[in-house]
């Protein structure tokens, strides 16, 4: 019984006892669980790609399509998926309906 008592402390019985990580595997293990905590998807999203910089800064600050887009440059404004069909209404509504590229 004593063999099962080395490295124990007084609150641990033998049988609970976890063996220990090389510091190099342990120090790897904590450097990945925090690498994984660091990135996450937060939603999806439509890339709008304007041919006009001042088209994208109206549809960015417009009083209808402003909530639902985040102009990201001159050029490139983030629709949320959630507000997809909104935006695609309200810029159709302006004369600029929202067109996939040819062959996707």
């Amino acid at each position: 019984m004593d063999s099962f008592a080395v490295g124990t402390s007084a609150h641990t019985e033998p049988w609970q006892e976890q063996p220990r990580l090389p510091n190099g595997a342990q120090a790897f293990l904590e450097d990945l669980a925090r690498r994984a905590a660091t990135l996450s998807v937060a939603g999806h999203a439509l890339l709008i790609e304007c041919a006009d910089p001042d088209l994208a800064f109206r549809l960015g600050h417009g009083t209808k399509t402003k909530p639902l887009c985040t102009v990201v440059d001159n050029r490139t404004i983030v629709v949320p998926a959630e507000s997809e069909a909104a935006f695609r209404r309200a810029v159709k509504a302006l004369g600029y309906p929202v067109l996939s590229r040819a062959g996707q």
